[in-house]
């Protein structure tokens, strides 16, 4: 109850501290709660806190290695630090536990389209639209096609 409670609570920022709070009982109930620790990190870098956020989203694949999103989020962070290649490998990590991981598909176009590897890069934002067409990088994945 209280990780479904973070999770309700976790998108709008004047609910962020509430959001935070529970999580971290979810975390209380269960310290092993892989996705509770990967959803505080996303708070935990929504409020500018990145070294947090990445070492939750680590502590959550020690438990879990099997994420999705912790691999996606990683990947996030990679990239922004300008670690494209690693953004990449993250990326893959991800799309290969879930290969509708749509968001992964998108970042990781954006990622080898970085590195010069527009082939590639056009496979995944045809993926990242097969798989959600009208998502919120719909028109700029049409566009770098």
């Amino acid at each position: 109850e209280a990780y479904l409670e973070g999770c309700r609570l976790d998108e709008d920022p004047t609910t962020f501290d509430a959001a935070e709070a529970a999580y971290r009982r979810a975390l209380g109930l269960d310290p092993h709660f892989a996705h509770a620790l990967t959803n505080l990190g996303n708070l935990r870098f929504r409020r500018g806190d990145g070294a947090e956020a990445e070492r939750l989203y680590k502590a959550a694949l020690e438990l879990d290695a099997e994420q999705p999103e912790a691999f996606y989020n990683l990947g996030y962070l990679a990239f922004e630090r300008g670690e494209t290649q690693a953004s990449t490998d993250l990326f893959n990590r991800a799309i290969a536990i879930d290969p509708s991981f749509a968001d992964a598909h998108f970042n990781l176009g954006m990622a080898l389209d970085e590195l010069g590897r527009d082939r590639e890069a056009r496979v995944h934002w045809e993926t990242y639209l097969a798989l959600d067409p009208t998502g919120p990088w719909a028109d700029i994945a049409r566009k770098r096609i």
